[in-house]
């Protein structure tokens, strides 16, 4: 992974970071609304 930056053009090296960034984003985003689901659910489960 460290002779990346040598073999890749920059602009394409910049886009793979920005797609990461934003798969990462996502990926935290799901698990927690996964999570707030799971806590809601349980919440009103020890509730009833």
């Amino acid at each position: 992974m460290a002779g990346r930056h040598h073999r890749l053009p920059e602009a394409l090296d910049a886009q793979i970071e920005r797609e990461q960034a934003r798969g990462t984003a996502l990926l935290t985003y799901i698990q927690r609304s996964h999570l707030g689901a799971e806590v809601g659910r349980s919440a009103q489960r020890r509730r009833r």
